[in-house]
């Protein structure tokens, strides 16, 4: 069976959850995501929501010691499923002390935030937080294909009713990231075969 399937099994019999969960599965990139992250270290999943990414990675290489890190006290009452590598916190992104990780991730996060400026605020202490080399791995949201994009906003208002959304372009990206001192390593395309525009970057302190 593969870690998808393991992980998807974890969330069965949760009523809502579980809906949100299969949705999020059928349009998000969790399996090519997870090939680029590191096969071992300390990993943090900053905004992990339910935890599914997070307990994916620790059921693919239990070398991974996986932290998911989450405000929402709700999301977190679901996100422990009992894998024994990885660990969850309820903690505000922007003010943990844990630094020398191997590698951080934020998925579908920056775009949910409050500002621009907020994303660059993360973004920094994403900075601090890695060892030198440590891995950040970005998955967000793309304006191309345009009718992708413009689903991805009527999916995301649809969800998240009266919120606001800051998405940028892959050059708005790469700048921001160049700007904070990382090196973008690679940017993968990660829209084909599901109607989201998504895109991961990966970039390296």
């Amino acid at each position: 069976m593969s870690e998808i399937r393991k992980t998807r099994r974890l969330y069965r019999n949760l009523g809502y959850v579980t809906v949100f969960i299969y949705f999020r599965f059928f349009h998000a990139p969790y399996d090519l995501a997870e090939t680029l992250v590191p096969r071992q270290g300390k990993i943090m999943d900053l905004g992990c929501g339910y935890g599914f990414f997070a307990n994916l990675l620790g059921l693919a290489s239990k070398k991974r010691d996986v932290m998911g890190v989450e405000f929402s006290d709700r999301k977190l009452q679901y996100a422990d499923q009992g894998v024994e590598n990885v660990r969850f916190i309820n903690e505000d992104i922007t003010k943990l002390t844990v630094i020398d990780c191997d590698a951080i991730i934020l998925f579908h996060v920056l775009h949910h935030l409050h500002s621009h400026n907020q994303q660059q605020r993360l973004l920094k202490e994403a900075y601090k937080k890695l060892k030198k080399g440590g891995k950040l791995i970005v998955v967000e949201i793309d304006n191309k294909p345009l009718w992708k994009f413009l689903f991805t906003v009527a999916i995301d208002a649809t969800l998240y009713i009266g919120n606001w959304f800051y998405y940028r372009t892959e050059k708005q990206f790469i700048e921001l990231f160049e700007r904070l001192d990382f090196t973008v390593e690679k940017i993968v395309p990660a829209h084909r075969f599901v109607p989201l525009s998504h895109k991961i970057y990966v970039c390296r302190k």
